[in-house]
């Protein structure tokens, strides 16, 4: 009795040593081994190995994590996703398998699939457990800007900001969400910060631009849009706005220049070549190439029909093709200009009392009629202000021009124009002595030179 005793001890004895030694000697090895296969590369090997493990024991949660890790980096995310799956509703971690990093592998998963908001769980998740996490903070606040959220967004990249004051690229999204909801002194602050602490970022620079150009700080804007060319994202939509600055100070050579770029890297048409081609047509319009803007204006066509008023502008300037009259008069350079606008006057059989060219694009004439009718009657001035601008005459300039009617003793205006008049014009001039002449009228005069 005391030997099967003593044998049945022994037994259990040698039992529970090859246990401890398959658990506490063997089977580390093992995972050991399959690791060092994964940091190897060898990842079907490690699939295989890591596969015969769970085979032996479904619930072994680190074979499980071996066989994940084996399959994600093996790009086999399907796999993957299951075997992190099955960790997480099996909830076993430990210092080999943490939970940290299978949610963190499963939202990498989830956004190699682009499910957002099942990433985003993830990483909310990751918080619950490490709040200090800044990297995973600002993970979620870029998802939370992705989907649209940009107030919560906005929340979390002040949460990290508050752990890393120096994070730039918080500075810069919250900056920009600043920006997007009009509190630009509150996103120059982020947007500044942003690039101090990175001055690779150039995206901040490209709004820090914005914001100087809607202050009218068009010299800073420049600078600012000239950095943020350097950002491969924001290099078309930065050209646009400096192009747009330089013509808003009046160097239109310069931003031809800075447009012209824009187009010849134009890779597929889109709002922002759209814009850059508008823009362009708009500098070439001012320095009355009208081809190469008529050029610009049908590309845009082919894309967009009804982009802005480019198809009136077309049908404005379709007699440059069929009238070489009206090319001539639309093209002419300044002091060309001036000499078929005194030649007009003669065909209106007027003579001139004074001349006087307040632009390239606009003369005011003040005439007489060349004989009276009547050997004793009163000669009276007529006043007339010729225009070759791309834009409707408004009720405006109608209206300056009876006070100046006025001031010359005038008893008629007569205003002609390239283009045509607006209807508030129209209906001022119809019952005062005022005459329109629009494009067609204008066609008739130049047909008498």
């Amino acid at each position: 009795m005391g030997l099967g005793v003593y044998i049945i001890f022994i037994g259990l004895l040698f039992a529970g040593l090859v246990y401890f030694f398959i658990k506490h000697i063997v089977a580390p090895r093992k995972v050991d081994h399959i690791l060092k296969m994964i940091e190897a590369g060898q990842f079907k090997k490690a699939i295989n190995e890591a596969q015969t493990l769970v085979k032996k024991n479904e619930r072994d949660h680190r074979a499980h994590f071996l066989l994940a890790e084996a399959y994600f980096h093996n790009k086999q995310m399907e796999e993957a996703m299951i075997e992190f799956k099955f960790l997480t509703k099996l909830h076993k971690y430990d210092d080999r398998v943490k939970e940290e990093r299978v949610r963190n592998r499963l939202a990498e998963i989830f956004l190699h699939y682009g499910q957002l908001e099942e990433a985003q769980k993830e990483f909310l998740l990751i918080i619950r457990l490490n709040p200090s996490n800044s990297d995973i903070l600002f993970k979620i606040a870029t998802l939370f800007w992705e989907r649209n959220y940009a107030e919560n967004a906005y929340n979390y990249f002040l949460k990290v900001l508050k752990i890393n004051q120096k994070h730039a690229a918080s500075h810069c999204y919250a900056g920009i969400i600043l920006y997007n909801i009009n509190k630009d002194q509150e996103a120059v602050q982020h947007l500044t910060a942003a690039v101090k602490f990175d001055p690779m970022l150039h995206k901040a620079s490209y709004y820090l631009g914005l914001i100087n150009r809607k202050n009218n700080n068009l010299h800073q804007a420049v600078n600012n849009f000239t950095d943020a060319q350097k950002d491969i994202e924001f290099k078309q939509r930065a050209r646009l706005s400096k192009g747009q600055c330089y013509f808003e100070l009046g160097d239109v050579n310069k931003a031809i220049i800075e447009l012209e770029g824009g187009v010849k890297d134009i890779t597929q048409e889109d709002n922002i070549s759209l814009a850059i081609r508008y823009s362009l047509a708009a500098c070439y319009e001012q320095i009355r190439d009208f081809p190469s803007a008529i050029e610009q204006w049908e590309r845009i066509t082919t894309c967009k029909p009804g982009y802005n008023d480019v198809l009136e502008k077309l049908s404005m300037y379709q007699d440059l093709r069929t009238n070489d009259q009206m090319k001539d008069f639309l093209t002419a350079s300044n002091t060309a200009f001036e000499q078929i606008c005194r030649k007009m006057i003669q065909a209106m059989g007027f003579h001139i009392v004074k001349f006087n060219a307040t632009s390239g694009n606009h003369t005011v004439i003040l005439a007489a009629e060349q004989e009276s009718r009547w050997r004793n009657s009163k000669v009276s001035n007529k006043l007339i202000h010729i225009f070759r601008e791309s834009h409707p005459i408004n009720e405006q300039t109608i209206r300056e021009m009876q006070e100046e009617m006025k001031r010359n003793n005038a008893n008629k205006a007569i205003c002609i124009t390239s283009t045509k008049f607006s209807p508030g014009a129209r209906d001022f001039a119809s019952a005062r002595p005022i005459d329109l002449i629009d494009k067609s009228g204008l066609a008739s005069i130049l047909k008498k030179i």
